[in-house]
């Protein structure tokens, strides 16, 4: 497919310091985390009619020292604002009265309970996640205690996951998910981490882009 004409940060830079070949999976990158970060209110009406939220899944591969890293940088480089800014957010006080802060970055470690309060504080505005190494998130994903597919599935079309334990201070009810991620890795890894999701649709829901060789 060409690529699409495009302005201001995201010409900047895919035509300015983007490596050639790479242009690809730094625009999904880019608009994975400007949709969620700067964009999450949005709405656009799809083919079946109904208004959707910017919901995007990147995967990006590369075989060892091929230059992964770039998408690490570009993620801090233009977010750094945002990452200093929950990262002081989740060490404040949790007893502090009527604090509930939206948080619009998390990491891979994030267990289920905290994604409950999170996606209930965050009133409809999304959290992304990156991940340099998609093996830390297939570690994760083993613990079968934070974050799994059901909730990326649930994530691609808002679904709701829903809370109700005995847990005084978590969150109660219903809520739509609003998550987006990035992750980056090897062929080897990113296969380990689709590994029998391909039937469950989980592998549909995802953009994935492969960088050439350094």
């Amino acid at each position: 497919y060409p690529m699409p004409k495009l302005f201001g940060v995201l010409d900047t830079i895919i035509n300015g310091v983007c490596p050639i070949g790479y242009e690809s999976a730094m625009l999904l990158h880019l608009l994975c985390m400007v949709a969620s970060m700067c964009f999450s209110k949005v709405r656009a009406k799809y083919r079946d009619g109904i208004l959707h939220a910017p919901n995007l899944q990147v995967v990006i591969e590369g075989v060892s020292g091929a230059g992964k890293g770039k998408f690490e940088i570009i993620h801090k480089l233009l977010f750094a604002r945002i990452i200093d800014a929950d990262r002081e957010k989740l060490n404040r006080s949790e007893d502090e009265k009527g604090y509930t802060p939206i948080v619009q970055t998390a990491g891979i470690g994030l267990s289920g309970a905290k994604l409950v309060d999170v996606m209930a504080d965050n009133q409809g505005t999304h959290t992304y996640i990156f991940s340099s190494e998609i093996y830390a998130v297939v570690l994760d994903l083993k613990k079968d205690k934070g974050l799994n597919f059901n909730h990326f599935r649930l994530a691609f079309e808002n679904g709701d996951l829903y809370n109700n334990n005995k847990d005084k201070k978590s969150k109660k009810g219903s809520f739509p998910i609003f998550l987006n991620y990035t992750f980056t890795g090897t062929p080897a890894d990113a296969e380990e981490f689709i590994k029998n999701q391909v039937a469950g649709g989980s592998a549909s829901r995802i953009s994935w882009d492969v960088i050439p060789e350094c």
